[in-house]
């Protein structure tokens, strides 16, 4: 699910330069010094870079904030700048100081700084196969795409995103790959494998293996598929306590986001199948179906 920014610029701008006025008014003498000064520098070091001043605005008060700022604040300045940065050019300063944030090991600025960049491979992700699929008039895997596609930005956005994932602990891991699977690009193919595929524990890593199946069934990979079957029944060992939950991304129409019903409902939309289906059943239809499929639909995810 796309990042969808739904607020009339001019009443989000307003809200958010209400709120900086408020934080920068707490904010101690030294620390505005030093942040005029780091905006100062930044100027000096963006020129001839894509220039946007509403989303180097936002970006200093909010994304590469490091006070405390109200976290409605945040994600709305992180869904504007991804819904402006993907067009004009300036995903490559987003992905500057995503890059700066993790050589510095400031995890705040790392997580709004992948958030936007999340925003921007979902927007692009999701108008290319839907533009591909309207050009074809039938259900296609999707394409890497190139710079005539809507929404193209460069492909250093994917590669240095999974490259850096292999930096992010049990806590981070999840929202990189969102990010990856928001992309809807085959060239993460095997990354995501890799995640799926994991030794990390169970507990630690079941959102991230869940959003990895997902991301390959999407791009009609047979192993997403099968581990999304394979999950589809509450496992015989937790049958006495239940299945595990899907915290970070769970399907949207899911009962109680438990682990199985979110793959029945994975399956439901990459099929066009129920979503009541029992394991047994999926395994019958994926033995008829599997030389021939082609997923429907995008899997409908509540990304929290």
């Amino acid at each position: 699910m796309p990042f969808v920014f739904r607020i009339q610029t001019g009443l989000c701008v307003a809200l958010l330069a209400g709120s900086a006025a408020v934080a920068t008014a707490q904010q101690p003498a030294n620390d505005r010094s030093q942040r005029k000064s780091d905006r100062q520098n930044v100027g000096k070091e963006r020129q001839g870079q894509p220039n946007d001043v509403l989303c180097e605005l936002l970006m200093q008060q909010y994304i590469l904030a490091r006070g405390k700022i109200q976290t409605d604040d945040v994600k709305a300045a992180i869904r504007l700048v991804a819904s402006r940065g993907r067009n004009n050019g300036y995903w490559r300063i987003v992905l500057k100081e995503f890059e700066k944030s993790c050589d510095a090991n400031e995890r705040i600025v790392t997580a709004n700084t992948l958030a936007v960049l999340t925003g921007i491979l979902s927007y692009g992700g999701r108008a290319r196969w839907q533009f591909e699929r309207k050009q074809t008039g039938q259900a296609s895997l999707p394409s890497p795409g190139g710079a005539q596609t809507p929404y193209f930005v460069g492909p250093e956005v994917l590669q240095r995103v999974i490259a850096r994932a292999g930096q992010a602990d049990k806590r981070e891991i999840d929202s990189f790959v969102i990010a990856v699977r928001q992309s809807h690009d085959t060239r993460s193919k095997q990354f995501l494998l890799d995640v799926l595929r994991g030794t990390k524990t169970e507990g630690s890593w079941s959102d991230a293996r869940y959003l990895a199946a997902v991301g390959l069934a999407e791009l009609g990979v047979h192993e997403g598929v099968e581990w999304l079957i394979a999950y589809s029944d509450v496992p015989a060992a937790r049958s006495d306590v239940g299945d595990i939950d899907i915290n970070r991304a769970p399907h949207r129409y899911a009962p109680r986001n438990t682990r199985f019903q979110c793959c029945r409902r994975a399956m439901a939309d990459l099929t066009g199948q129920p979503p009541t289906l029992t394991k047994a059943r999926w395994k019958e239809w994926w033995a008829a179906n599997r030389t021939d499929f082609v997923p429907k639909s995008f899997v409908s995810l509540r990304i929290r």
